[in-house]
């Protein structure tokens, strides 16, 4: 990557925590694991677990009179776009920021239940006020209307690797001279009828989310929202700001999959490869997996082939698997590097695999690779190194 890249913020709801300091908090010590679906009814028979954000009081980030216009995945959006700019002190121009949203499925719950209404009632009563909410780019345009950012704004939809996938664009538009600033990563809400589709294909675990440990039994859902600020480092550096983190490389690889299914461990292989040669890397010392206890015999064949001296662990034990869980796990990632510690992963007590799985924290004093992966045969990997 020719043009250093900082992160400067960090914005995060998830079920370890809400905000960078209480989610890391959360993560170390293991998350709080999987509870009990609330807020949306499930299919009789399915799993009645999920991993969700602690509860919180929405007006901390929007009026009481706005809330009611919004879907959880908006409500989720400006939260985390909040967060994330209050960490990063960020000072730009509102047109010379851009908004990069990854997404997976995006208020499929608000756009199907608006549709049925439709069909049910002949198209005789429409909800005007859940209509602005059922298009994929609506968590993203919230956040510009909540904030009043008026730059490059778009939503990516490349399901599990979608936050990996914003963050890389943002990287790229400031590359460019596009933007001075990049609010970037994924956002999306749990979706009953996702819930019940994966189940069906036999993809859910019944108890919990365990990458990596030979109990693995498929994956839980959660919801997830993520994004960083991200600024051109000498930027960072000249209005005095904090830096986390260095993102110092990108690496994408696709590869012909079904649509529910990920490609092959070498996609993913290439995909870490190419992202620690543009970052001139010639390894790293962490990997931070896309393994969500359906994926981690790819993810494992993919680092032993490429780091296989490198300490491995997945967020997905802590967080579960949203639909674009890679906002939250470049949260993880920055929050690793800033702290100089390799969060171990939750649920982990008998290895499957021929890696270096920490089960406890641990020091981290080198350059990191974040693995992001979705169905249908994407791959994307990042490079981050500690700030200069």
């Amino acid at each position: 990557m020719t043009t250093r890249i900082a992160a400067t913020g960090v914005g995060v709801l998830a079920s370890p925590g809400i905000g960078r300091e209480e989610f890391w908090r959360g993560l170390l010590a293991g998350g709080r694991g999987p509870s009990k679906v609330e807020g949306w009814p499930l299919r009789p028979g399915t799993p009645s677990l999920a991993y969700q954000v602690p509860e919180f009081d929405a007006k901390k980030w929007i009026a009481p009179a706005a809330i009611r216009r919004l879907d959880r995945t908006g409500v989720l959006a400006i939260a985390a776009a909040k967060l994330a700019l209050e960490d990063s002190r960020l000072e730009a121009p509102p047109h010379r920021i851009a908004v990069v949203v990854g997404a997976g499925g995006c208020g499929v719950t608000t756009t199907t239940g608006f549709h049925r209404r439709l069909v049910e009632t002949k198209g005789a009563d429409p909800n005007p006020m859940a209509f602005p909410n059922t298009v994929p780019n609506a968590a993203a345009g919230q956040i510009s209307i909540a904030t009043g950012i008026t730059g490059f704004n778009t939503t990516l939809v490349q399901t599990g690797a979608s936050g990996e996938e914003a963050i890389a664009l943002a990287a790229e538009l400031l590359a460019a001279g596009r933007c001075d600033a990049a609010l970037a990563g994924g956002i999306d809400e749990l979706a009953g009828m996702i819930h019940f589709a994966l189940h069906r294909l036999g993809g859910l675990s019944p108890s919990a989310c365990r990458p990596f440990d030979c109990s693995a039994d498929g994956t839980i859902l959660a919801e997830d929202a993520g994004l960083l600020v991200l600024e051109r480092m000498d930027d960072a550096k000249t209005r005095g700001a904090r830096i986390l983190a260095e993102l110092a490389g990108c690496g994408r690889a696709s590869s012909p999959a079904p649509p529910l299914a990920y490609g092959p461990a070498s996609a993913a292989a290439a995909a870490i490869r190419a992202a620690l040669a543009d970052a001139g890397l010639a390894g790293a010392s962490w990997v931070n997996s896309a393994a969500n206890g359906a994926s981690d015999a790819r993810c494992a064949a993919a680092i032993r082939d490429v780091l296989p001296r490198a300490a491995v662990s997945s967020v997905a034990g802590a967080c579960g698997e949203g639909l674009a869980i890679g906002g939250v796990r470049a949260a993880a990632t920055v929050c690793a590097i800033a702290a100089g510690t390799i969060p171990p992963t939750a649920g982990l007590s008998s290895p499957a695999f021929d890696l270096d799985l920490p089960r406890e924290p641990r020091p981290l004093a080198g350059p990191a690779v974040q693995h992001g992966a979705g169905t249908g045969g994407v791959d994307i990997a990042l490079a981050w190194r500690p700030a200069p």
